[in-house]
Order: structure tokens, then C-alpha cells, then sequence
């Protein structure tokens, strides 16, 4: 996805260049802070670094099991 696309869909998100190393200070913040961290690369989003507790979450609703009911 173009990163300016992504950027308007999910703002606020820090943007990581893919090929650096990711400093530590910025993995503490996405564990601790829940914050998100965008992969980037050329100037697309590539993927999403976050918290073992939106892990969690989205393993829970991959499986199905439906936190707000619908209908």
C-alpha cells in the first residue's frame, strides 16, 4: 500500500525506514505503549510492528471469536 495512503487510514503511526535497524527506544515504546511501528520501504507501507497485546488480539479475532456482537 502507498505509505501516504496508509498514512491517512492510520495516523499517528511512526514511520521506520525497513532498512535500518529498528532503534531500541522505539520497540520499548511499541511494547510498552502500545504504539505502532510502520515498516517502510520506496515509499510503501510494508508491514506493522506492535505489542504482544495487540498480538493477542488479533489472534483472537482471526479465530472467529467476535468481541462486539453483530447484527
Amino acid at each position: 500500500m502507498p505509505l501516504n495512503d496508509f498514512i491517512k487510514i492510520h495516523p499517528g503511526m511512526t514511520q521506520v525506514d525497513a532498512t535500518q535497524p529498528i532503534p531500541a527506544s522505539l520497540l520499548e515504546r511499541a511494547a510498552r505503549c502500545n504504539r505502532r511501528l510502520v515498516l517502510t520501504l520506496e515509499g510503501r507501507a510494508m508491514g506493522v510492528v506492535v505489542s504482544l497485546a495487540d498480538l493477542d488480539l488479533l489472534e483472537v479475532t482471526s479465530h472467529g471469536i467476535e468481541l462486539e456482537p453483530q447484527g
